[in-house]
């Protein structure tokens, strides 16, 4: 016999319809069209929205969410390691699926014998995911860049390292020509300095070029993008007589350098993470140890198109505050995640913050445990939430786990959970794979409950479409008229029923649905079942009336 979900949704899916009352499905999103948190919630309300849900993911031994998307088939995606203590040759490259509430879908972790980190997850047009990290291995006794295209399970459908020298892949993006971008660093063969460095690759993971830039001293990137008038900008880190400032460096679609520029003070600041803006000019986030307060400063940075500052700001307090990622939002002010341990709880907690356009705050959150806690990743999501990725060791034992947590409205359909990461009870996999290898854990997707709503919220107004459905197919299928032409009755049946088989199909064919559907079938199927009992009763004599 079909559960409950399966039963809710052959209804539910009859007709297309918007939603007005909440059914509940395990493999439909709970965030539905029409549900977006303004952008007044968002952005320009001096309060930060309520924390929906929070997760946290992984084994005993030290989890870390680096990079987190939202994926086109729903839910979301975040990468990163899995290991012993959170080091390298001990730990493995992670990766997570989950639904939009948090619950995990599927997980898989990469290494045997070695050491993997995903540093950067994409999706790409074919519906796939990118991986760049590292990896550390028995042949190899430092890290090389590690490059994996997985499918919509996780299973690997090729992988690249690249093992002339020391190398980390920090960044990738699919290209507008179709093909991948990767950012990081590289140390040659035979040399202790590392430069920056940039390989094109084509979809089956064959280098198209790679170029490296450098000083004589280290230089690295730790984020790329594709710029809106063509080329790429590279962030990341210079060193020079062993002071090290945030670099920036635009070039061309064959590499070639057009512009870089650094910024910073007399200590050490860097750049993390940039974007482009809508405005055309540039955004970089990170920490600078020569300007603001205390120990360092989240530090965010916009410049024009050739690279020249036209401000820059400093976040933070009396001790350590750092800015990981920034993003854009949808109506054009600004979003950063990192860490800050001048505010909240004692040691460090995850902290995002709102700015507008010109860097001045709308609103500030911190979250988080007793412990030490951080944000990676930070996204916009397609109901008008936004998405941190990090990790948090306030989960009662010594080690970290990865770590998700949604924001938003509280009355966007989204089912918040009880769970935080100071219950030592919520880990999302319930410690899943402890073999270690790449299989997938795939744990039962059945919904702990609906989306608020319920099947309640749809059941009077479903008997009232079926009650009404059957009055009026009931009425004209029963009288004996010679007005009401008998082939016009039988075309009206016909009709009803091909309405409903209609749905069927539907449903079988696109499976989602929605409660305004679901009266309209329930009506439909009410006046075909009238009509048809009605006509029979009339053939048995059994007449309410007899017009002429």
């Amino acid at each position: 016999m079909p559960n409950l979900s399966t039963r809710r949704r052959f209804l539910a899916t009859l007709c297309g319809l918007p939603v007005i009352w909440g059914v509940g499905d395990d493999t439909i999103p709970l965030i539905r069209r029409g549900n977006r948190v303004s952008d007044e919630a968002l952005s320009d309300s001096p309060s930060p929205p309520e924390t929906l849900w929070e997760e946290t993911y992984g084994r005993y031994g030290g989890d870390l969410a680096h990079s987190v998307i939202e994926t086109s088939d729903g839910g979301y995606l975040f990468a990163g390691y899995s290991g012993n203590n959170i080091s390298l040759p001990d730990a493995d490259a992670y990766l997570v699926k989950t639904d939009t509430g948090g619950t995990t879908l599927w997980e898989k972790r990469y290494g045997d014998r070695t050491g993997q980190d995903v540093n950067t997850v994409i999706e790409t047009s074919m519906g796939d995911y990118l991986l760049a990290g590292e990896i550390v291995s028995d042949i190899y006794d430092e890290p090389n860049a590690w490059l994996v295209k997985v499918d919509t399970t996780g299973n690997i459908r090729w992988e690249q390292t690249f093992s002339n020298g020391n190398s980390q892949a920090k960044a990738a993006l699919e290209t507008e020509d179709g093909d991948y971008l990767v950012a990081g660093n590289k140390t040659q063969n035979g040399s202790d300095r590392s430069d920056i460095w940039l390989l094109k690759l084509n979809t089956d993971g064959t280098t198209q070029w790679e170029q490296t830039y450098g000083s004589s001293e280290d230089d690295w990137a730790n984020s790329v993008i594709e710029t809106s008038d063509g080329g790429y900008l590279l962030a990341g880190g210079s060193v020079s007589n062993r002071n090290l400032d945030a670099l920036l460096m635009k070039v061309d679609t064959t590499g070639t350098t057009q512009w870089e520029q650094t910024y910073g003070g007399s200590e050490d600041d860097w750049a993390n993470s940039v974007i482009e803006t809508s405005d055309g000019s540039y955004l970089f986030a990170s920490q600078t140890k020569s300007t603001g307060n205390g120990e360092g400063d989240a530090w965010l940075v916009k410049v024009n198109p050739d690279g020249t500052v036209r401000w820059e700001e400093t976040f933070g307090g009396s001790a350590t505050d750092y800015a990981r990622s920034v993003i854009e939002t949808s109506n054009g002010n600004n979003l950063f995640v990192g860490g800050t341990a001048s505010s909240g709880n004692a040691k460090e907690d995850g902290w995002v913050v709102k700015i507008d356009t010109q860097g001045n705050t709308h609103w500030e959150q911190t979250y988080g445990g007793s412990e030490h806690d951080w944000g990676e990743s930070i996204i916009e999501t397609s109901d008008g939430g936004y998405l941190l990725a990090g990790a948090t060791r306030s989960t009662g034992d010594d080690s970290a786990d990865a770590w998700l947590l949604k924001a938003g409205e509280l009355n966007a359909e989204t089912t918040p959970s009880n769970k935080t990461p100071t219950d030592p009870g919520a880990g999302g996999t319930n410690g899943g794979d402890d073999m270690g290898d790449d299989d997938g854990i795939s744990p039962s997707t059945e919904p702990t409950s609906g989306n608020g709503n319920g099947s309640s919220g749809v059941l009077f107004p479903l008997l009232g479409a079926v009650s009404v459905g059957w009055v009026i197919g009931f009425i004209p299928g029963n009288v004996e008229s010679k007005k009401i032409r008998r082939k016009f009755l039988n075309l009206l049946v016909v009709g009803f029923g091909g309405v409903g088989l209609f749905g069927l199909i539907r449903w079988f064919l696109s499976p989602g649905g929605d409660e305004a559907a679901l009266l309209v079938a329930a009506l439909m199927l009410g006046l075909f079942v009238g009509m048809i009992v009605g006509i029979y009763a009339r053939k048995r004599g059994i007449t309410i009336s007899t017009t002429e």
